[in-house]
């Protein structure tokens, strides 16, 4: 009895978990890490303010991360490590919805025409990365320059009030190829990040669906068979 309601239970999940992305998807994507932006920004303002310190042979800002964090602490108080947050919650919006939402889309297409190979879901994964780096560039660049103002001396700060202005107004001063500043390496990084987190992460979970899975629930009352771990993945 026990086994019968086991098996029950198994087959409901994995009828539940067949996933294929969906139009919401999406949206859900970007909410989920624009949610996560809230945790990770602070270290993102702290990574751009060491980069950019010392630029131009001037004498470094910070000595260590730590030393920054401090500096920046006494000189712009909590606030200060969440300057460009719009930014970055508009960049997370559009760029990981996108990378993610279309990789899961065209390899789910894959799939289903049986051409879900290693080297398809590659390129899947690096032509959707380069897709949505390239249309997020001008949200990227916002965010590098809202994060890096508070760095700047005070008659030279560009005192963005969110990302919309930003946009317009690096639009109206530098034009609209100034909205695509670095996008090359930008893609470049997109591409590099896609393939070795969303595909790698896939492939691990197939094998490790087709090799692990027997083991861990070794139960003839536990028929998984390839197509149906295919529909759990």
């Amino acid at each position: 009895m026990l086994t019968m309601l086991i098996s029950a239970a198994t087959s409901e999940s994995l009828e539940k978990h067949s996933y294929s992305a969906q139009p919401h998807s999406f949206l859900i994507f970007g909410i989920k890490t624009m949610g996560s932006a809230v945790f990770v920004h602070p270290l993102e303002v702290l990574k751009f303010r060491m980069q950019l310190s010392g630029e131009k042979g001037a004498t470094s800002d910070h000595k260590s991360s730590i030393h920054a964090i401090i500096n920046m602490a006494k000189k712009e108080k909590l606030s200060g490590f969440y300057k460009g947050i719009t930014a970055n919650f508009v960049r997370q919006l559009v760029f990981t919805s996108t990378r993610v939402g279309c990789y899961t889309s065209l390899v789910d297409e894959l799939k289903k025409r049986g051409q879900g190979t290693v080297l398809n879901n590659a390129i899947a994964s690096m032509s959707t990365g380069a897709f949505a780096a390239f249309i997020s560039t001008p949200t990227d660049i916002a965010v590098v320059r809202m994060t890096a103002d508070g760095r700047l001396p005070k008659e030279s700060r560009r005192n963005y009030k969110n990302a919309f202005d930003a946009l317009i107004k690096i639009r109206k001063d530098e034009g609209v190829a100034g909205l695509w500043r670095g996008t090359v390496a930008t893609m470049l990084r997109a591409m590099t990040a896609n393939l070795t987190q969303l595909m790698s992460y896939d492939e691990a979970k197939v094998y490790m669906m087709n090799n692990w899975f027997d083991c861990i629930f070794k139960t003839e009352a536990l028929p998984i068979k390839l197509k149906d771990r295919e529909e759990f993945t």
